[in-house]
C-alpha cells in the first residue's frame, strides 16, 4: 500500500512538472524554435564515397528493409530505433513505434544501445567484420547524421582498406594487423558536432590492435578475376604500414607485408594492387603508390623536365593535380593525356603498373625503342593512341591481353620485323590484326596468320551470305574491295584479269561502301563495269564494325582453301606477285578437287 501511495505521488508531482515546463515553452521569446515531434524521417548521403552503399558504379546509395537506425534529441538522449520502411533511388525511409521529441536530432547507424555522453556517442567498431561480396560489413560502419527536421543526410566516420585477391587458394579469414601496434578496432567515440565527424578509438580496455574479415565458408578466389575484401578502419595513419596474413580452411597462412606509411581517410577508400596468392614474390603495394611510381618512372625515361607541360609531376601533390593525370574516387589513375608534350626516350616497363588505366594518349611525341611487354598489364584500357611516334620494332606478345579496347591506334612509327606467334595465335589478332596491313607496317607478311571470319551478310540482291560457306564452294577467295567515291580502274583491272583465268577454279567475292551511303551509285558502278561476282554493300558501315579487314578504298585480298589470307594488296601494291602466287597455285593442282584433303597449305609469300 504504501509502494502505491509513493507511486501516485510521484506521477502527480511529474504531472506539475511538466505542467509547469509547458508553461514555460509558451513563454519563450520570439525566434526561438519551437519543439518538434519526429516519427518518421527520410535518410540519404552527404559524402562524394557513399560507404554505406554497396560499392557499384556511381557508389549509389543502397539502404536495406533490415537496416535500422538509432535516434535521439537535444531533449532525449536515450536512442530509439527508427526501421526503414521503403528504399528509394536517393536513399531510404524510416518509421518508429514512438515518437522523439526535440529541437534538433541526431541519429546513429548501425543501431546499438550506445551511450551518449554529451555530444558524443560512444559506439564499437568491431574486430571481426563479415565478408560481402563487391562491398564491406556496412554494420560495421557506423555514421552518424544531425538534423533540425526529418531529412537526414549521414556521414561516414571511418575509411576503408581495399585488398584485391586472385588465385587457387580457398580462403577463410583474413587478418590485418598495424606493424606499429597501433589499435584499429574496439570501443570508440563519434563527435556529433565536427566538421568532419571521426570515429576514434577510446582509452579503454576494449580495443584492439587487428581486423579480421571471415567467411561464411571458404571462398574460392579466382586466377583471372580479382576478389575485393574491404577492412573497415578508423581514419589515422599507421606509419609503419602493416601485415595482411591470408587463411585457408586449413590454418594455413600466406602473410604480406607493407612498411610504407599507409594513410587511412574518413569517407575515402585505400587500395592495394591485386596479391596473386599463388605468386610468392607478390607484394602488398598500395594502389594509387604504385601508379605514382610508374608516373614517376614514365617521368624520368622520356625526359620529362623538358616536356612542354610537366606541372605537378614528380612532385607530393596528389597524382589528379599532375598534368594530363587523371584519376578515380580511389586516386588510381584512369586515363593520361600526354598528347603533343615533347616525351623523349623510350617507355618504361613501369608503365605496365597502371592496372586501373582505361585511356593512355601519347600521340605526336618523339618516344623512340619498342613497345614494352609489360603494355600487356593494363587489361582495363579502353583506348591506346600511340600515332607519331618514332617507336620501332615488333609488337609484344602481350598487346592480346588488351581485351577491352575500343580503339587502338600505332600509325605513324616505324615498326617492322616478324610477329610473335603468340600474339598472332589469338582472338584479339583476329580482330585487330587487319589494322596492321597497311603499307607503313613492315612486318613480315608470313607472320601475319589472319584468317577469314566467319560473317554472314546480304549480297547486292539481298541473298544472305555466309562468308565461311561461300570458301567452301569455291575452294578459294579473292576478295575486292572498293569505294563508289575512289573507284580505282587500276586496281579493278587485276581483279577482272584474274576473274576472266581462274572464275572456274574459285571464288570471286566483293566489298563495297557506297559514298555517303548511295546503294544506287554502288549499283550503278557495278553495271558499268561489269561485275559478275556478288558483292556484298556497306552502306551503313555495319559489316566494317564487325570486321577491321573490310575499309574504305580499293584492296584485294586472296584466301586459301582454309581461309588463311596468302596476299594482300594492302601490305604492298605489287599485282604481279599476285599473279606469280595464283599461277603457282596452279601449276600445283592447288584449285582442282582431286587435291587430297589436308594438304600443306603452301606458306603465303613463299617463293614469291
Amino acid at each position: 500500500m504504501r509502494m502505491k501511495t509513493t507511486s501516485c505521488y510521484f506521477f502527480s508531482l511529474l504531472a506539475v512538472c511538466l505542467f509547469l515546463l509547458s508553461g514555460c515553452a509558451e513563454e519563450e521569446p520570439s525566434g526561438q524554435r519551437e519543439t518538434r515531434t519526429l516519427k518518421s524521417l527520410h535518410a540519404t548521403m552527404a559524402e562524394a564515397v557513399k560507404t554505406k552503399a554497396y560499392l557499384t558504379q556511381g557508389n549509389n546509395v543502397v539502404w536495406e528493409k533490415e537496416d535500422v537506425i538509432g535516434v535521439f534529441s537535444d531533449q532525449t538522449k536515450e536512442p530509439i530505433p527508427f526501421f526503414c520502411t521503403n528504399v528509394t533511388n536517393d536513399g531510404g525511409d524510416f518509421e518508429t513505434f514512438d515518437e522523439i521529441a526535440g529541437n534538433t536530432f541526431y541519429a546513429i547507424y548501425p543501431f546499438t544501445e550506445l551511450s551518449i555522453a554529451g555530444n558524443q556517442a560512444i559506439c564499437y567498431l568491431p574486430t571481426g567484420q563479415a565478408y560481402r561480396k563487391g562491398s564491406f560489413d556496412s554494420y560495421s560502419c557506423p555514421m552518424i547524421a544531425v538534423s533540425t527536421d526529418n531529412q537526414f543526410h549521414f556521414r561516414q566516420t571511418c575509411g576503408l582498406i581495399r585488398v584485391k585477391l586472385k588465385g587457387a587458394m580457398q580462403v577463410t579469414r583474413l587478418e590485418l594487423v598495424a606493424n606499429d601496434g597501433t589499435y584499429l578496432s574496439g570501443t570508440g567515440t563519434i563527435d556529433f558536432n565536427e566538421d568532419t565527424p571521426t570515429f576514434r578509438i577510446a582509452q579503454s580496455s576494449q580495443r584492439y590492435e587487428d581486423v579480421v574479415i571471415y567467411t561464411d565458408s571458404p571462398l574460392q578466389l579466382s586466377a583471372t578475376e580479382e576478389t575485393s575484401f574491404y577492412f573497415v578502419l578508423p581514419p589515422l595513419t599507421l606509419e609503419e604500414g602493416f601485415t595482411l596474413r591470408i587463411f585457408d580452411e586449413q590454418n594455413n597462412c600466406i602473410e604480406k607485408r607493407t612498411d610504407k606509411p599507409v594513410r587511412i581517410d574518413r569517407a575515402g577508400i585505400t587500395t592495394f594492387a591485386t596479391i596473386d596468392t599463388d605468386n610468392e614474390l607478390a607484394k602488398l603495394e598500395q594502389e594509387a603508390e604504385s601508379n605514382r611510381e610508374a608516373l614517376i618512372a614514365l617521368y624520368h625515361a622520356t625526359g620529362g623536365s623538358n616536356w612542354t607541360n610537366h606541372a605537378n609531376w614528380n612532385t607530393d601533390a596528389p597524382l589528379s593535380e599532375w598534368y594530363g593525370v587523371y584519376t578515380d574516387d580511389y586516386g588510381r589513375v584512369v586515363s593520361l593525356d600526354l598528347r603533343e608534350n615533347n616525351l623523349t626516350g623510350s617507355l618504361p616497363e613501369e608503365i605496365g603498373m597502371l592496372t586501373t588505366i582505361h585511356n593512355l594518349y601519347l600521340t605526336f611525341n618523339k618516344l623512340n625503342g619498342s613497345i614494352p611487354p609489360e603494355i600487356g598489364n593494363l587489361t582495363n584500357l579502353d583506348f591506346l593512341d600511340l600515332f607519331g611516334n618514332e617507336l620501332s620494332g615488333t609488337f609484344p606478345a602481350g598487346l592480346a591481353r588488351l581485351k577491352n579496347l575500343r580503339y587502338l591506334n600505332l600509325q605513324g612509327n616505324n615498326f617492322s620485323g616478324t610477329l610473335p606467334s603468340e600474339l598472332t595465335a589469338t582472338d584479339w589478332w583476329q580482330k585487330w590484326g587487319w589494322d596492321f596491313l597497311e603499307d607503313e607496317y613492315k612486318f613480315d607478311f608470313n607472320s601475319f596468320n589472319l584468317y577469314l571470319p566467319d560473317i554472314t551478310y546480304p549480297d547486292h540482291n539481298g541473298n544472305e551470305l555466309n562468308t565461311h560457306e561461300y570458301l567452301d564452294a569455291n575452294r578459294c577467295i579473292l576478295f575486292h574491295g572498293w569505294t563508289t567515291d575512289y573507284f580505282s580502274e587500276y586496281v579493278y583491272n587485276y581483279v577482272t584479269e584474274a576473274y576472266e583465268q581462274y572464275k572456274d577454279d574459285f571464288g570471286f567475292l566483293g566489298y563495297c561502301t557506297a559514298d555517303e551511303g548511295n546503294r544506287e551509285e554502288m549499283l550503278a558502278c557495278m553495271e558499268q563495269y561489269g561485275m559478275e561476282w556478288p558483292v556484298m554493300p556497306d552502306v551503313e558501315s555495319r559489316l566494317q564494325e564487325t570486321w577491321k579487314g573490310c575499309v574504305s578504298g580499293n584492296f584485294i585480298y586472296f584466301f586459301d582453301r582454309k581461309g588463311k589470307l596468302v596476299y594482300s594488296s594492302r601490305t604492298n601494291f605489287d599485282f604481279e606477285n599476285l599473279k606469280s602466287l595464283l599461277q603457282k597455285l596452279s601449276d600445283e593442282g592447288y584449285f582442282t578437287d582431286g587435291l587430297e584433303p589436308g594438304s600443306p597449305v603452301i606458306p603465303p609469300g613463299e617463293d614469291f
